[in-house]
């Protein structure tokens, strides 16, 4: 081997032997997860004495040993049976420098920190990964509140031996801005001094509820503005858990309904004080609209509101010779019995035909106290009421009228 090429050898071991800088990433629960890992190599140049090796750190024990490689072979030998099945190096990428591990179906126990060892002819690199699970979930129907009363909103997570680093915070979702922080928990106390202004004493969670795996918050004296998408966050001390929920305030009623509703009540305050203020400073104009113009048009009113202004009956109407009274200025006054009689219009399916009370032909006549003008709306009104009154009397008191 040339001179020059153990210097570069040398440069090399200098610039790489230094261990990198720790990074963290979070996945999700269940899914498969990749632990970056990258160290130095020359392109085209075959490492022989390669070895990767994926180690696991815990707060108390030994590391335990998630995956090995060696002689461009994978040793299962060792390795810690949480990881058997669940591990891969990717084989194309490791002549490249990329060392990185695929953890399949990622569990709250894989939580941690993770350490890359690469060693070659080049040298000796180490990379701390620290990783962090995620359970999401969200509820499927909303929840519902009643405005002005107390809600609960229910947050599930799974929990470890240990609930003294339980951290829990509750942040509301926010269309413009950051989300406003409803309320936050950590080791074993609340701590609210960022809490947002609106939830105020306004927020309690249930500590006696934790070892049961539920993080529940109690929102009391909801309100409209409480509306919108909750999110729980729970890190207990394995796992982090996200539960976020939709919250509905019944009884809600938007700004322009609200308007609309004050300026209607406004108007009938208004019309209610006019009235007062007329009763009692002008009694005398009110007596007099309401006696004269406002009951006259009431009664007109009544008038054009029955179904036909026909003076005659039903069977009356529909018997084509039936008679109505003339106008009066076609009485003639007889002596017969003291009454006048006048000319009478029959009705014919083809038009109308007069008679004259001295033809020969069939006449028929009727008092002069009947004669009026059978079109004026009066006239009319005045038949109807005759007629409803003696419809409404007795059967007794209606016979004798009638004699």
């Amino acid at each position: 081997m040339s001179p020059g090429w153990w210097l570069h050898l040398v440069a090399l071991w200098t610039l790489y032997g230094v261990a990198g800088a720790q990074a963290s990433i979070t996945a999700h629960y269940g899914e498969d997860v990749t632990l970056g890992c990258a160290f130095n190599h020359i392109p085209g140049l075959k490492l022989h004495r390669l070895n990767i090796t994926w180690r696991m750190q815990r707060a108390e024990g030994a590391a335990l040993l998630v995956h090995s490689y060696y002689g461009e072979l994978d040793l299962w030998w060792g390795q810690d049976k949480v990881y058997w099945g669940r591990t891969q190096l990717y084989q194309e990428g490791i002549h490249k420098g990329n060392a990185s591990l695929r953890l399949r179906a990622v569990r709250f126990q894989d939580e941690g920190s993770y350490l890359c060892y690469v060693t070659s002819e080049l040298g000796t690199s180490t990379q701390m990964i620290s990783l962090a699970v995620l359970r999401e979930s969200e509820m499927a129907s909303p929840i519902v509140a009643q405005l002005g009363q107390d809600v609960t909103l229910s947050c599930p997570f799974e929990w470890g031996l240990n609930l003294q680093p339980l951290n829990i915070t509750w942040t509301k979702e926010e269309a413009e801005g950051p989300d406003l922080l409803v309320h936050s928990y950590c080791n074993g106390m609340d701590t609210l001094q960022r809490q947002d202004a609106a939830y105020k004493g306004r927020t309690q969670l249930h500590p006696e509820r934790f070892p049961r795996g539920n993080a529940s918050l109690t929102l009391r004296g909801i309100r409209s503005q409480d509306e919108g998408f909750y999110i729980c966050h729970v890190q207990p001390e394995l796992g982090r858990f996200s539960v976020r929920m939709q919250v509905t305030v019944k009884g809600f009623v938007s700004d322009r309904q609200q308007l609309v509703a004050f300026c209607v009540v406004l108007c009938l305050a208004a019309l209610l004080l006019l009235c007062i203020i007329v009763k009692t400073r002008c009694p005398s104009l009110l007596r007099r609209f309401g006696t004269s113009q406002f009951c006259s048009q009431w009664n007109q009113q009544q008038g054009r509101d029955q179904p036909e202004s026909n003076p005659l009956t039903a069977s009356e109407s529909a018997n084509p010779n039936t008679f109505l009274p003339p106008p009066a200025s076609s009485f003639r006054e007889t002596d017969l019995n003291l009454q006048a009689y006048g000319e009478v219009t029959k009705r014919w399916p083809r038009g109308s035909r007069v008679m004259k009370p001295d033809s020969r032909r069939e006449t028929y006549s009727f008092p002069t106290s009947w004669a009026g003008n059978q079109n004026s709306m009066s006239y009319r009104e005045e038949l109807l009421q005759k007629r409803q009154f003696r419809k409404s009397l007795p059967c007794s008191l209606e016979e004798k009228l009638q004699k």
